[in-house]
């Protein structure tokens, strides 16, 4: 009887153990769940800075989310919130830019200074993407953080094709009109006089 007694008494307290470290171990498994979803959409972010399709596709297949916004920090910038979609206009790498679209990215989502993809293109020259963007819906007079938008950005790091794309592609009026310049003067010489003039690129 003692034996049984015993035995019941180890099976109760081993159930209340049980019990009471449950929630810590539903937490820690929940931890690592969402570190390891973080750690997939860190390395989308990463992939969609490179030609690697299928990388980016396997990535996507995971379920890494296609509107992460990056929260590591950059050595001089701190956290720049950017999406993948984002990190590849800066890359110009617009050929991961359809799977990403696809997948349910968002067009004009922004970072943390309130760039889209599209300015994001705009702001490092590069003509493919910026074209890709606007033909897929992107907002050609969406405005930054500092009220600036794509043409305003074009024109101050004087990338003349893109400048000419923005007009060219989209509904860049309200930009023109804001600016109150000529079409031609597509350079204003806001930069610091200590960095050298962009060359007009093309790709």
């Amino acid at each position: 009887m003692m034996k049984h007694t015993n035995k019941l008494i180890q099976t109760i307290l081993c159930g209340a153990l049980i019990l009471s470290v449950a929630p810590s171990l539903q937490a820690m498994a929940a931890n690592a769940m969402q570190q390891q979803q973080v750690q997939l959409n860190q390395q989308l972010i990463d992939a969609a800075q490179t030609p690697n399709i299928n990388a980016v596709l396997n990535l996507l297949n995971q379920g890494a989310d296609s509107n992460y916004h990056d929260t590591r920090k950059s050595k001089h910038f701190g956290a720049t919130g950017n999406t993948p979609l984002i990190a590849a206009a800066e890359k110009g790498n617009f050929i991961v830019m359809p799977l990403l679209l696809a997948f349910g990215a968002h067009v004009d989502e922004t970072n943390k200074v309130g760039f889209t993809a599209l300015m994001q293109a705009v702001l490092w020259g590069k003509v493919n993407p910026v074209i890709f963007l606007i033909v897929n819906g992107a907002n050609v007079d969406a405005q930054d953080n500092n009220n600036k938008t794509a043409l305003m950005r074009a024109r101050r790091f004087g990338h003349v094709a893109v400048s000419e794309t923005l007009i060219s592609y989209g509904p860049a009026d309200a930009a023109i009109v804001k600016e109150k310049v000529p079409l031609a003067t597509l350079y204003d010489g806001e930069r610091s006089p200590k960095r050298k003039k962009l060359k007009v690129k093309t790709s």
